[in-house]
């Protein structure tokens, strides 16, 4: 633990804030909605005027905690996310020592072993981190003494809502797609799901994406294993039959192959530089295999879903985020800045267009034109009577 090894306090040397606000209000050739849609990240030219104020570890130094860079305080998938963007040199990080021992990247969050032994949930950590960079900074002395109020102050550098949306893309018999969209261009992402957890890792796959309501039938609608948690991926970016994609590698972050362990799914971009928009689906079993837990069909599942973070057991055995959703706490880093979804998300069925009105009925027609009236007889006149008739 922290408390008998603080040196792992050096390997929390990346945050979703890293890399934040790499595009700000100056380079307003950006346009965020086509980057959120078909558009390429490029920051060849950004970069190159903003090479000292890059956050290239923890918060940046523009965002210190006690005097000091430092991580979240916790190691996770934007740590790895900036240790393998170092490895590799992936820009921007070609610009820094090949030397790691001369490169300075954090000090040490001093407070992070005083959160031990306080059952702090995950969720609660990272909303708490997400209101405030230094939520455990100079204002408390231990984390055991923080107030509910002192743990909710926000501050300046509270991260935007992400905005994450979970449908309902198809269904047939075995199991279920779901399409995960966060708004916007994340290069990293780590969401954190209810109602489906695994114990086993599950790969990131190359497969196409199921298209929407696909059937059985079709090849790209079928998972790999039926019984088996599967991810995929899709970039937004369209692009002609045998055209070379410009976008960064999307990448598994939980492990150099593993896209989804316990409930949560992390991937990556890489390189940082080349990011595109894109959405992950996820197929979740209606019987998953051991070792895989959806749907809470026993107690035994809801127990391990629980145990997995991934559902609350209450009372009655009933279950709280039975769906599935992605949870509050999960987080976004974007060229733009840190994000944290603070609502639950859950799985909605794509809304269907209104059926079409029916043509409107032609008019009725005119009635038939009344015949013209004749005008009216003259009037008659008398005459004298007639004469009597001769007698024979």
């Amino acid at each position: 633990s922290l408390e008998s090894q603080p040196f792992f306090e050096c390997l929390d040397i990346g945050s979703a804030r890293t890399l934040g606000k790499t595009i700000d209000s100056s380079y307003d050739h950006y346009n965020k909605d086509a980057l959120a849609q078909d558009d390429v990240l490029d920051l060849e030219s950004t970069l190159a005027n903003m090479s000292n104020n890059i956050r290239y570890f923890g918060a940046g130094s523009s965002l210190q905690c006690s005097n000091k860079t430092v991580g979240d305080g916790v190691i996770n998938v934007f740590d790895v996310a900036v240790i393998m963007w170092y490895q590799f040199k992936s820009e921007p990080y070609n610009w820094l020592s090949n030397d790691p021992s001369n490169l300075p990247t954090v000090q040490g969050r001093e407070e992070t072993k005083s959160r031990c032994n306080t059952n702090e949930s995950r969720t609660q950590y990272h909303l708490a981190v997400g209101r405030s960079h230094c939520t455990l900074g100079p204002h408390a002395e231990s984390f055991r003494m923080l107030s509910e109020a002192q743990t909710n102050v926000e501050g300046p550098d509270k991260m935007s809502e992400m905005d994450v949306q979970v449908l309902v893309w198809a269904k047939h018999q075995g199991g279920t797609w779901y399409r995960i969209r966060c708004g916007g261009m994340q290069t990293v992402v780590e969401l954190f799901l209810t109602g489906v957890a695994t114990e086993q890792g599950v790969p990131l796959s190359m497969l196409s994406a199921p298209n929407h309501n696909c059937s059985s039938g079709a090849d790209s609608c079928m998972p790999n294993k039926e019984d088996s948690i599967e991810v995929r991926f899709q970039r937004r970016l369209t692009l002609d039959v045998g055209t070379e994609s410009p976008c960064a590698a999307i990448v598994a972050s939980v492990h150099p192959i593993i896209a989804m362990l316990g409930n949560t799914i992390a991937v990556r971009q890489q390189p940082p530089s080349r990011s595109c928009a894109f959405d992950l689906f996820l197929w979740v079993p209606d019987f998953p295999q051991p070792g895989q837990f959806s749907k809470a069909h026993s107690l035994h599942d809801a127990v391990k879903l629980a145990q997995l973070g991934a559902a609350t057991v209450k009372r009655h055995r009933r279950l709280q985020y039975s769906d599935t959703c992605v949870l509050e706490g999960s987080s976004s880093m974007t060229p733009f800045g840190a994000q944290m979804l603070t609502q639950t998300a859950c799985a909605k069925h794509r809304s269907q267009p209104p059926p079409l009105s029916p043509p409107p009925l032609p008019p009725e027609p005119a009635p038939p034109l009344s015949p013209p009236l004749l005008p009216p007889a003259p009037p008659i006149q008398a005459t004298s009577p007639l004469p009597p008739l001769p007698p024979h």
